[in-house]
């Protein structure tokens, strides 16, 4: 988030809109849940300065999370704090497994296109317990439309 305050400061545009304009989703490993439960965004002084709206938490089982995260080829590099601003950074990657990973995003996203597809999900999605929220609702609406 520094590097967002820092790039808006530079450009002269409004830091506060940009907030105002953003979605962060933060992925994190199962654990039980209660009211209790630690969230990823309340202990980050950076994450205050968003609209509580703004901050989404998605908890996913450890072996999908590590699958994920250790497994799967990626699309991108590598991307550490130290590499930011780097001459690598600011070029796609072309070695076989990036291209790889890039095929396969491609066709997933191809598929998802499909309205045969987009139907199974929203029949999957519409027997959670979650569809008691509207924002889920919704969507599964929103995917049967096409």
């Amino acid at each position: 988030m520094g590097l967002l305050d820092h790039w808006a400061a530079r450009e002269g545009v409004d830091l506060a809109a940009v907030r105002r304009r953003m979605r962060l989703v933060g992925i994190t490993s199962r654990t039980r849940n209660s009211p209790n439960t630690w969230r990823w965004y309340q202990r980050l002084a950076w994450a205050a300065a968003f609209p509580r709206s703004a901050l989404r938490g998605v908890s996913v089982s450890y072996w999908f999370w590590t699958d994920l995260g250790d497994y799967q080829k990626k699309v991108a590099r590598t991307n550490p704090p130290l590499a930011w601003g780097s001459e690598a950074a600011a070029t796609p990657p072309r070695d076989r497994d990036h291209l790889e990973a890039l095929r396969f995003a491609h066709a997933l996203h191809e598929r998802a296109r499909e309205r045969d597809e987009r139907e199974r999900f929203a029949a999957a999605l519409a027997v959670q317990p979650e569809m008691r929220h509207a924002w889920l609702r919704r969507l599964v609406l929103e995917l049967r439309r096409g």
